[in-house]
């Protein structure tokens, strides 16, 4: 049988501003077929790709896409359950404020 969950909340943080660079974040809020609650964490990446189908043009594309963090957050995020979607949303950004107030001095 297969462990189900189910993507019930997207939250999308205002950017992180962190010595030259800006970070950006995306909280999702899983609820799994036990009623619990876990995260995952995503951080937007910028990409700029140059095509194998027209290898002698000067064509480039810029893309901007969410990956799955599993660096910036010391814990395992999707190992951690909850009961409610508050906690598990609390959880993530208090982390969060931990490792960037730290970062930050």
């Amino acid at each position: 049988m297969y462990a189900l969950s189910e993507v019930i909340k997207t939250y999308v943080l205002n950017p992180i501003t962190l010595h030259e660079d800006t970070l950006h974040f995306q909280i999702e809020i899983l609820r799994n077929q036990n009623e619990q609650f876990h995260a995952r964490l995503f951080r937007r990446e910028f990409y700029r790709l140059k095509p194998a189908f027209e290898p002698n043009t000067e064509i480039q594309a810029d893309e901007c896409i969410y990956i799955l963090d599993t660096h910036t957050l010391p814990e395992d995020l999707e190992n951690r359950f909850f009961d409610d979607e508050k906690s598990c949303l609390q959880s993530v950004l208090s982390s969060l404020e931990q490792i960037f107030e730290t970062q930050k001095t």
